[in-house]
């Protein structure tokens, strides 16, 4: 009877368990229809987040530079804007 039973559970197992991963691999696209009318996209950035080289060029630490190391505390993870994008260097002139 034991056997019978895994016999029976076994493949109904693997069954659940290969739709449901179907059902979670399929992609859902989403477009500006998905969203309610009047709805507004933006973005937004910082030269703290982008630039780096606080110390380079003439530059000093800006306040957050100073913010952050002085009060680390006060940010969730801690982080600095020590190792940012590092626009200053990665920067091209063409």
């Amino acid at each position: 009877m034991a056997l019978g039973l895994c016999g029976l559970l076994l493949p109904l197992s693997l069954l659940i368990l290969m739709v449901g991963a179907q059902e979670h691999s399929e992609k859902k696209s989403v477009h500006r229809s998905s969203f309610p009318a009047g709805f507004l996209f933006g973005t937004a950035s910082a030269s703290y987040q982008y630039e780096g080289a606080a110390a380079e060029g003439g530059r000093g630490p800006s306040i957050w530079d100073t913010f952050t190391h002085d009060h680390p505390e006060a940010i969730a993870d801690r982080s600095t804007g020590d190792v940012p994008i590092d626009f200053y260097h990665r920067y091209e002139v063409k």
